[in-house]
């Protein structure tokens, strides 16, 4: 009995662990079909990811053309810019020497085929000859994000670009600058007060020590204020910066954060939209509204007028334009977005071409000295700095065109192709451009572009920066300071030119200013 009792549980002991052996067998094979099905779902996911980011690459390569090594996938070659490793120009410049005796050259903007154009010709061709092939800027912002500067002509297109570059370019014009000219003038003896004021404070025979973009980011800083809004701008205060200055510093002061803010908003436009990045801060825009506002109501009632560019633009209004940005009447925030076109223009890219200028003519004390004896003859000639004096500085000119030429304030000039077209070299490689593809342009002399969108402040930016320079090497010598990094290295956490460790010089009063 006992026996028998031992067998029914030793057999049903052996049916449970054969039910159980094969239970466990069954859930092995479930797992194993479940990781085929995941690492082959993985694959298949994978391959269609790797394949959508590396779509185009190849593109410019089909045509024969040259394309720089280390072509990441999705990131194309501009993982050294993301990474703020270098900026957009320093790259283009690495780019056009690797590609050195071709006519142009491909390179991939993160997935999007982008083209350098090196021939002087194939450059002209984009900028005049066909220039409806690529008419638009690729910089772009966005209406809601940044209204203040949506119908900037660096930003905008079309019949907006058109129209808003006819009233500017309207407002700038060489009769009208000669009137601007008296408030440029008025800044000029602040800066000397300023410069003799530091001088004195340092009582230091080797002279008064300035890093280049700080000392004249003061002067644009003001000149803006005056020239542009009517208003005075404080910039020479020596406690402080002045409000204008401010808010320079905190739209344009280089920092990783705001390069990679600034990267982002201009070439990545789905998360400039994203994360609602403008270009412009908001505390900038509530000033530069509150500041013409308060200027417009003042001289309205009042019933004041000046010679500055904010008349200009009362006058528009009062004439009946047609705003840019909206195609309806010209009102008063019209008159905002064009002053602002000022700021813009005016305070940073000015400044930034002035210091370099300054540094040059620190470190070439003979060619500052023949630009002092220049200064000498038409400021005899005219009983000062005037503006007919400034005209007959041709030597100051050439010498800052040599200037921009070595450190052009952008870089690079991006253009959008609007309209397919063949371009084709002087070394016969040839290449079909479709809507879409980044035209970059690296070339022989084009510091403010060329053809119909050549920048609309050039002149009073000219103006500006020789006005600065006449009159500071009128009174004092530029020395070159050794705290300034040679040779220059470019910051590459800013989208313009700009000196990493500063641009430094040390000024001297001269016995016969």
């Amino acid at each position: 009995m006992y026996a028998h009792v031992y067998r029914i549980i030793t057999r049903t002991y052996f049916i449970s662990q054969s039910t159980l052996s094969c239970a466990c067998d069954h859930s092995r094979l479930e797992f194993s079909m479940d990781l085929i099905y995941f690492f082959a779902a993985f694959g298949v996911i994978s391959t269609a990811i790797y394949f959508y980011l590396t779509f185009w690459y190849g593109y410019w390569e089909n045509y024969g053309l040259p394309v720089p090594y280390g072509t990441l996938p999705g990131l194309g070659n501009m993982y050294p810019v993301l990474f703020l490793k270098k900026n957009l120009a320093h790259l283009a410049k690495d780019i056009y020497e690797q590609t050195n005796g071709y006519s142009m050259a491909g390179f991939y903007d993160y997935r999007k085929p982008s083209l350098i154009v090196r021939d002087p010709e194939l450059v002209k061709s984009v900028m005049q000859g066909d220039f409806s092939h690529f008419h638009q800027n690729e910089s772009r912002v966005d209406a809601e994000l940044d209204p203040l500067i949506y119908t900037n002509p660096s930003f905008s297109f079309g019949t907006q670009w058109n129209t808003s570059r006819k009233q500017l370019s309207s407002a700038l014009t060489p009769g009208k600058m000669k009137n601007m000219y008296q408030s440029i003038d008025g800044v000029c003896a602040k800066l000397v007060d300023y410069l003799n004021q530091k001088i004195a404070e340092a009582k230091d025979s080797d002279g008064f020590e300035v890093e280049g973009k700080e000392l004249f980011s003061r002067f644009t800083a003001e000149v803006v204020a005056v020239a542009a809004y009517g208003v005075n701008g404080d910039s020479f205060n020596g406690v402080r910066n002045g409000i204008f200055r401010e808010m320079g510093k905190l739209m344009f002061e280089p920092s990783r954060s705001k390069g990679l803010k600034q990267l982002v908003g201009f070439t990545i436009p789905f998360l400039r939209k994203l994360l609602r990045i403008s270009f412009m801060p908001f505390e900038v825009r509530v000033f530069l509204i509150r500041v013409v506002t308060e200027v417009l109501q003042y001289r309205r009632t009042n019933g004041i007028q000046k010679n500055d560019f904010l008349q200009l633009m009362m006058r528009y209004q009062e004439s009946g334009q047609t705003d840019a940005g909206s195609g309806e009447k010209f009102d008063d925030m019209s008159i905002v977005s064009h002053t602002t076109a000022f700021f813009l223009d005016g305070y940073e890219s000015t400044s930034i071409a002035i210091s370099f200028f300054a540094h040059l003519l620190a470190r070439h004390p003979d060619v500052q000295q023949k630009i002092r004896n220049e200064i000498f003859t038409a400021v005899k000639k005219h009983d000062g700095i005037t503006y007919d004096a400034l005209q007959e500085m041709v030597y100051l000119e050439q010498a800052f065109n040599e200037s921009l030429r070595l450190f052009p304030v952008l870089g690079v000039l991006n253009k959008v192709c609007t309209k397919e077209i063949h371009l084709k070299g002087s070394d016969g490689l040839n290449c079909r451009i479709t809507p879409g593809t980044t035209n970059t342009h690296k070339y022989v002399y084009l510091p403010f572009g060329e053809g119909p969108r050549i920048c609309v402040g050039m002149r009073i930016g000219i103006l500006q920066a020789k006005a600065a320079i006449a009159t500071t090497l009128k009174h004092f010598t530029l020395e070159f300071s050794t705290r300034t990094k040679l040779p220059v290295e470019l910051s590459p956490n800013y989208f313009l030119t700009s000196a990493a460790g500063g641009l430094w010089m040390k000024i001297k009063p001269i016995s016969n200013g």
